[in-house]
């Protein structure tokens, strides 16, 4: 069983980004799930992951096992589900590989009311017709979350990334070539939204707007000049 929770220490790292996440995820130290990933790459002789201070991602040989653990798992879930007699009971993750415009239209819909039927289900849902765009913030080399607004609330997800860029012109180019999708300001893109060079997907998931601060030394004796500035910029945004 030393190797099954191997596997399962290195699925939930790579499916969540981090080992931190994982660990909460399974309900263990951060170090017992580094350590028994460590044990797999030993036994397997390859390295599994790119390691920095707060994240962690896939190396090429990492790929390739986690699409391979992945099924395995999905097998071992079944296997416990028929030994404790649970065959008829709709429960576990459902995992699903579908195009995005298919899957919004058509599967969303459809698979919420399975959940409101089955509250025991799991969905994993993946839109892999498309390459995700993501920004890698320069300060902390990390890439940063899309923000999106789902039925419950403003939620934050990391899609598995294919291009990275450190600069959001950059990403608004990598879009318009077709390298992929992005989450950037709306600010950035009226004319490539205008002349069709760009669509946006998932309008009813648009999450509220970002702030905007303005930061000063002291807001004592602010000069009328900044005073003129903040209420500028308070008017252009209040539209």
């Amino acid at each position: 069983m030393a190797g099954l929770q191997q596997l399962l220490a290195f699925s939930r790292t790579a499916r969540l980004g981090s080992f931190a996440a994982a660990a909460r995820e399974l309900g263990c130290a951060p170090s017992t799930l580094a350590k028994r990933v460590a044990r797999l790459e030993e036994a397997l002789g390859v390295k599994l992951f790119h390691r920095t201070t707060r994240q962690v991602s896939l190396t090429p040989d990492g790929e390739h096992l986690f699409r391979r653990c992945e099924r395995v798992l999905s097998e071992v879930d079944e296997l416990q589900a028929e030994a404790a007699g649970s065959r008829g009971t709709v429960s576990g993750t459902l995992r699903l590989d579908a195009p995005l415009t298919y899957g919004r239209r058509v599967l969303m819909p459809a698979l919420a009311r399975l959940l409101h039927v089955h509250p025991a289900l799991g969905l994993d849902l993946r839109l892999r017709a498309h390459a995700a765009i993501v920004f890698r913030m320069p300060s902390s080399g990390r890439d940063r979350t899309w923000q999106l607004m789902g039925p419950q609330g403003p939620l934050e997800c990391l899609p598995r990334a294919q291009v990275q860029v450190n600069d959001g012109e950059g990403m608004v180019a990598a879009a318009v070539a077709g390298l992929g999708i992005t989450q950037v300001p709306d600010n950035m893109v009226p004319g490539e939204l205008e002349s069709g060079a760009l669509v946006e997907l998932l309008p009813e998931c648009r999450p509220p707007a970002m702030p905007i601060s303005i930061v000063m030394p002291s807001a004592r004796l602010m000069p009328p000049r900044v005073r003129a500035l903040i209420a500028l910029l308070e008017g252009l945004h209040s539209h």
